[in-house]
C-alpha cells in the first residue's frame, strides 16, 4: 500500500500534522481567536507525539501518549466553546492525568503490553468519537458541510482503532504495535486524511462563520440605519403635527387673548371662536388616538367626536367609510384630511342651510384614496368667491399630494379629494 513503510509514513504525518497547523493558523490570520489557536495547537501536539514515537526519544517516549491525549482534548475544548459550553480547564488537566495514569499503571503494575493497547484503543474510541460527535453537532447547527467532513475523518479514525481492539483479541504481548500490518497502514492512511480534511475543513468552519458574522454585522448596522430612520421620521413628524397645533388653534387662541383683552369680542364671537379651537384640539386628540395611524380608525373616532357636536342641528351627517384594507398614512396627513372634512362640514352648515351632508371616503382598486364631502343645501354662489376657508383646504391639499375640487351639484355642492397610495399611503389589513 505504500513504496515506504509505515514507520517513516507515519513520521511523515507528524511533520505533515505540524506543517497543517501551522499554515492553519496563517491562513486564519484575520480569524484568529482562542478556539482556532487550541485547534491549532492540538494539531502541533499530534505532530510532537508522532514523531517523538518513531524517534524513540530516549526519556520523553512516554511523553508521547500523554501528548496524544492533551492534543485531542485541546481540540474537543477548542469545539465546545465554539458550542459556547466550554470545560473547565482544570477539569481537563485532571481528565488527561487520570487516562495517563491508567495507561501507565498497566505498564508497571500489570505488565501486559495487549491491555495495555486495548487500553489505549478504547480511550481512543471515546476521545476521537466525541470530537466527531461535537464537530456534527456544530455542522448540523450551523449547516456547515465542512464540520461534517470534520466529523466524518474522525469517526473514521475512531473505526480503526475500534478495528484493532478485535484484531488484537487473544492475542500475547507480541506485534501489539498500531503500525504493524495492514491496520498499521490503514491508520496511517486516515491519519494522513485526518491531518488534510480536518485542517483544511476548520479553516472553511471559520471562514464560513467569519462571513456569517459579516453578515450580521451588515444586517445590524441595516437594522439600526432602518430603526434611526423611523425615529427622526416620527420625529419630523410630531414636529410638523406640533407647528400645525402652533399655526392652528394656538394662534387663534393668542389673537383671541389680545381681541378680548382689549375688547374687541363679543360673548357670542368668543363661545364661536372657542367652539373652533376645541374641535381642532379634538382632531389632534383623534389622531393621537390611533395607534397605528390606521385611517378608518381615525375617522371613525372623529365620527363619534363630531356626532355629539351636531347630534342637536337639524343637518344630517351621512357617514359611508368604506376603506378595506385600511391604509396606515403619516400622522401630517391624516390632521390634513380631517382638516378637510372640518372645514367642508362647516362651510355648509355655515353658508349653505342642507338637509344632510354625506361624506364618503373610499380606496379604488388602483390605490387612489377619494373623499367626498356634499351636500343639498342652497349650493355654491355665482361667481365663486374663494374665502379663507376654501384657500386653506387647497393648501392642506397640497401639502399632501392630493387634489381638491369644489364642485356643483344638481342640489348642493360637493368638495372632492383625490389623493394617490404609490406616494401617500401604505396599505395594510386593519
Amino acid at each position: 500500500m505504500f513504496p515506504f513503510d509505515s514507520h517513516t509514513a507515519f513520521l511523515l504525518v507528524g511533520v505533515l500534522y505540524i506543517f497543517m497547523s501551522v499554515f492553519t493558523w496563517i491562513a486564519l490570520i484575520k480569524q484568529r481567536s482562542y478556539p482556532i489557536a487550541l485547534w491549532c495547537i492540538g494539531g502541533l501536539l499530534v505532530g510532537l507525539s508522532m514523531i517523538m514515537h518513531i524517534l524513540q526519544i530516549g526519556s520523553l517516549k512516554w511523553f508521547a501518549t500523554l501528548l496524544i491525549f492533551a492534543a485531542v482534548f485541546v481540540r474537543i475544548q477548542a469545539l465546545r466553546i465554539d458550542q459556547g459550553r466550554p470545560w473547565r480547564t482544570h477539569w481537563i488537566v485532571i481528565a488527561i492525568t487520570i487516562l495517563y495514569l491508567g495507561f501507565e499503571a498497566i505498564h508497571f503494575f500489570v505488565v501486559n503490553q495487549v491491555l495495555r493497547a486495548q487500553y489505549f484503543n478504547v480511550v481512543c474510541i471515546g476521545l476521537f468519537s466525541y470530537l466527531g460527535i461535537l464537530a456534527w453537532q456544530i455542522g448540523h447547527e450551523e449547516q456547515s458541510l465542512n464540520a461534517k467532513w470534520i466529523a466524518v475523518v474522525y469517526v473514521l479514525l475512531a473505526s480503526v482503532f475500534l478495528l484493532r481492539i478485535f484484531v488484537l483479541l487473544g492475542k500475547s504481548d507480541i506485534n501489539v504495535s498500531i503500525l504493524d500490518g495492514n491496520i498499521g497502514k490503514i491508520f496511517v492512511i486516515l491519519l494522513m486524511v485526518t491531518a488534510t480534511i480536518g485542517h483544511f475543513g476548520y479553516i472553511g468552519l471559520a471562514l464560513d462563520r467569519s462571513r456569517r458574522r459579516e453578515l450580521l454585522a451588515i444586517a445590524e448596522i441595516n437594522n439600526q440605519r432602518l430603526a434611526l430612520q423611523i425615529k427622526q421620521s416620527r420625529a419630523e413628524e410630531r414636529n410638523r403635527l406640533l407647528e400645525d397645533i402652533h399655526d392652528g388653534f394656538g394662534s387663534q387662541l393668542m389673537s383671541a387673548r389680545l381681541m378680548i383683552k382689549h375688547g374687541e369680542l363679543s360673548q357670542s364671537q368668543v363661545a364661536k371662536l372657542l367652539d373652533e379651537c376645541v374641535g381642532d384640539l379634538r382632531l389632534v386628540v383623534d389622531l393621537l388616538n390611533g395607534q397605528d395611524n390606521d385611517l378608518a380608525t381615525i375617522l371613525i373616532n372623529y365620527r363619534h367626536r363630531l356626532s355629539y357636536r351636531v347630534s342637536d342641528m337639524p343637518t344630517k351627517l351621512v357617514w359611508d367609510i368604506n376603506l378595506d384594507p385600511s391604509p396606515t398614512i403619516p400622522e401630517s396627513t391624516a390632521l390634513q384630511i380631517l382638516r378637510i372634512i372640518q372645514e367642508s362640514i362647516t362651510n355648509a352648515l355655515k353658508h349653505a342651510n342642507p338637509d344632510f351632508i354625506w361624506i364618503t371616503i373610499s380606496c379604488l382598486k388602483n390605490e387612489t384614496l377619494i373623499l367626498s364631502v356634499c351636500d343639498d343645501g342652497t349650493g355654491l354662489p355665482e361667481p365663486l368667491k374663494k374665502n379663507r376657508g376654501l384657500i386653506n383646504m387647497e393648501k392642506r391639499s397640497r401639502d399632501i399630494g392630493a387634489t381638491l375640487d369644489v364642485l356643483k351639484c344638481n342640489k348642493g355642492t360637493n368638495v372632492l379629494l383625490t389623493l394617490k397610495q404609490t406616494t401617500n399611503l401604505d396599505l395594510t389589513t386593519p
